[in-house]
C-alpha cells in the first residue's frame, strides 16, 4: 500500500519524473514520501502533502533516483520511518511486507534504527553483498525472504537502480524518451514509450549504460523473472483530468456516463451448471459481493458471500460444481488474492476486476472487466456502481429500463439543506431491508470513510432486536424505502419504532409515507432500480457531508487505495 519509483535518465533530471510517479501513485499512500539521487546522495524527506518534498528536491538536478510515497503499515509516521532509508551506501524504497524480520535480525545480529520492515530487507542485502556478487545476493533473498513485497535499491554514485519483486506487490518498467522508468504502476511512469510488468517473482537492474537499447530488456534488466508488455493505452491517468475540486466529485458523476455505456449490455451466465456459488471480496466489494448473492438467490441458485480476509483462514465445505467470484477494484487486494489461490484448488473462478493483467485477472479462469476507468479518489464510488452492474449484467442479463434516467434524476436532488440537517446529528442510522440492507453498509462505510462520523447500518427488521436501544432524539435515522407491496409496509414500520423513541428521520422514497422530520423525493423504483440509485444518492450525501467538515476527501486518513498486504 505504497507507491515506488524509480528514474534512470540519460541527460534529463530525475527530479520531476520523480514527483510526476509520486503524485500519480499519492492514492497508494500518503502518510509520507521521500527521495534520494545517485550522484550525492541527497535525501529529501516530507511528512503528509508532497507539496513540500517538491519544493526541496526539485532543484536537484541528478539524472537517477528512487522515491517513495507511503501508507504506514510498520513503524509510526515519522521522518525516522519514512523512506527512502539508507544503510552505507545503499537506499531503499519498498512497497509490501517482510514476514521474517526477526529471523533476518538474529542471523545478521543487526541492531534496527527505525520501525521498519524495510530496514531489515536492506540490512539483510547490505550483509550478503559483503560476501557474494550482486547477482547470487538478489538470488539468495530470492530464496530466503518470506513476504511479498517490491523494492528498489539505490547504491551511492552507481548508474543503476536494483529492483526486486515477490509476490503480488506490482512492478513495472518502462521505456520514456529520456531513458527508464520502474514503479509500481503504469500511472508513475511519465510519457511511456514502451512499457513492461514484471509477472513473477523477480529481480534485476535498470542501468543508464544501455539506456538507449531497449530490445535488450531481457538480457540487461531482468537477471531472473518473466515480463509481458503493456500497452501504454491502458494509463488512464494521464487522459484523467480533474474539472471538479475532488476526484471523488468527479468520479461520482462519471457513473452517469457508465450507466449510459452500460445500459443494453447483457452478459448473462450460466449459473445453473453450479451446484453453488460464493462471492468474496473486501470493504466496498464484499458489499457488491453481498448484493450478488442475493440477486443469485432470486435465480434459484445457492449462493452466499464472504469476506476474502475472514474466509482465508476458515475451514471451508467444498462442493461439485462450485464457481467462486472474486471482486476487486485493483484486482491486486491481497486478501483476494489469497481467497483466490485457495479457491483454484477445489472451484471454478470467475473475477470481476478494473484493471486486467492484474494478479486476480490472471489467475482466474474467467474474467469480467468492470470498464469504469481510473478511480484515483480513495473511497470507492463509480467502481462500485460497476461491480454491481456487473453483478446484475451476468446474473439477470440488461440492466433494468430507462435505469440511466432515474440515475440521472438522483442528480437534480439538492442534498445541501438535507446535510445540514444530519450534521445537527450525533449518530447516525441506515436502515432498509433486502438489498437496501446492503446498500445501507456500502454507505456507512462511504460516510465513516471520508467523514470520520458515528454511522451504523442495519437491516430494518433487526432494530428491535438490540440497536434500538441506540435511538435517542440525538440520532437520526436515513430509512431507504423503495417500492414494495410487502417490503415497503415493513420498512415503515421501523420508521415508526424510531420516531416512537424520539429519534429522528431521514426518508428516502418515492412519497413522504410518515409526513414527518426530513424527506428525500425519488422517481417511483423497486428494489433493483434503488440497489443502483440510492447508492449513487448516499455517496453523495456523504460527499456533502465531508465538505461540510472540510474533510481531506480524496485522502482519508489512515487509508489507502490498493491493500496490497494482509
Amino acid at each position: 500500500m505504497c507507491g515506488i519509483v524509480g528514474v534512470v535518465n540519460k541527460s534529463k533530471k530525475a527530479s520531476e519524473d520523480l514527483m510526476f510517479g509520486l503524485k500519480q501513485m499519492e492514492y497508494r499512500g500518503y502518510d509520507s514520501a521521500g527521495v534520494v539521487f545517485s550522484k550525492n546522495f541527497n535525501t529529501y524527506k516530507s511528512i503528509g502533502s508532497l507539496i513540500n518534498l517538491e519544493k526541496a528536491c526539485l532543484h536537484n538536478e541528478d539524472t537517477i533516483g528512487i522515491a517513495h510515497t507511503r501508507w504506514a503499515t510498520h513503524g509510526s509516521v515519522n521522518l525516522t520511518n519514512t523512506h527512502p532509508i539508507k544503510i552505507g551506501n545503499f537506499a531503499i524504497v519498498h512497497n509490501g511486507i517482510i514476514e521474517d524480520t526477526d529471523k533476518i535480525i538474529k542471523e545478521i545480529n543487526y541492531k534496527p534504527q527505525t520501525q521498519t520492515d524495510t530496514e531489515i530487507l536492506l540490512a539483510y542485502f547490505v550483509f550478503l553483498r559483503k560476501e557474494h556478487s550482486l547477482e547470487d545476493s538478489l538470488q539468495i533473498i530470492d530464496q530466503k525472504i518470506k513476504g511479498s513485497y517490491a523494492a528498489l535499491i539505490l547504491e551511492f554514485s552507481s548508474d543503476q537502480i536494483i529492483w526486486l519483486k515477490k509476490g503480488f506487490s506490482p512492478i513495472v518498467i518502462s521505456e520514456t524518451e529520456f531513458g527508464y522508468t520502474v514503479a509500481s504502476d503504469m500511472e508513475g511512469v511519465k510519457n511511456p514509450i514502451k512499457t513492461y510488468e514484471i509477472n513473477s517473482n523477480g529481480y534485476g537492474i535498470i542501468s543508464n549504460s544501455f539506456v538507449s537499447d531497449f530490445q535488450t530488456f531481457k538480457k540487461n534488466l531482468i537477471i531472473k523473472g518473466e515480463f509481458s508488455e503493456k500497452t501504454t493505452k491502458e494509463n488512464l491517468f494521464h487522459e484523467k483530468t480533474k474539472s471538479h475540486n475532488t476526484w471523488l466529485e468527479e468520479e461520482i458523476l462519471e457513473q452517469i456516463k457508465i450507466f449510459e455505456n452500460e445500459k443494453s449490455l447483457n452478459l448473462k451466465k450460466d449459473f445453473s451448471v453450479y451446484h453453488n456459488v460464493k462471492l468474496i471480496g473486501c470493504g466496498s466489494s464484499f458489499f457488491a459481493a453481498e448484493i450478488g448473492a442475493y440477486w443469485l438467490e432470486e435465480e434459484n441458485i445457492l449462493a452466499s458471500a464472504s469476506i476474502a480476509s475472514e474466509w482465508n483462514i476458515s475451514d471451508t465445505p467444498t462442493f461439485d460444481h462450485q464457481l467462486t467470484i472474486f471482486i476487486s477494484q485493483s484486482g491486486f487486494t491481497a486478501d483476494t488474492v489469497s481467497a483466490l489461490l485457495k479457491a483454484k484448488k477445489y472451484s471454478k473462478t470467475l473475477a470481476l476486476v478494473n484493471k486486467k493483467n492484474s494478479p486476480i485477472s490472471n489467475n482466474s479462469d474467467q474474467v469480467v472487466l468492470l470498464n469504469a476507468g481510473t478511480e484515483k479518489s480513495v473511497a470507492s464510488t463509480k467502481s462500485f456502481s460497476s461491480q454491481i452492474i456487473k453483478l446484475f449484467q451476468i446474473i439477470k442479463g440488461t440492466l433494468p429500463k430507462n435505469i440511466e434516467e432515474k440515475v440521472k434524476n438522483i442528480f437534480k436532488i439538492d442534498v445541501e439543506k438535507i446535510v445540514d440537517n444530519i450534521l445537527k446529528h450525533r449518530e447516525i442510522f441506515i436502515l432498509g431491508k433486502n438489498k437496501m440492507s446492503l446498500v445501507a453498509k456500502e454507505g456507512m462505510l462511504k460516510i465513516t470513510e471520508i467523514t470520520y462520523l458515528n454511522v451504523f447500518a442495519y437491516p430494518a427488521g433487526e432494530l428491535k432486536h438490540g440497536y434500538i436501544a441506540k435511538i435517542t432524539e440525538e440520532t437520526i435515522s436515513i430509512i431507504l424505502a423503495p417500492e414494495d407491496p410487502v417490503l415497503l409496509q415493513k420498512t415503515l414500520s421501523s420508521a415508526q419504532e424510531i420516531i416512537s423513541r424520539d429519534g429522528k428521520i431521514l426518508l428516502i422514497a418515492s412519497e413522504n409515507y410518515i409526513k414527518k422530520d426530513l424527506f428525500i423525493k425519488t422517481d417511483p423504483m423497486n428494489y433493483d432500480e434503488a440497489t443502483f440509485c440510492y447508492t449513487i444518492l448516499l455517496q453523495r450525501i456523504a460527499f456533502k457531508l465531508a465538505e461540510k467538515l472540510n474533510r481531506p476527501i480524496d485522502k482519508p486518513r489512515n487509508l489507502a487505495k490498493s491493500v496490497t498486504v494482509e
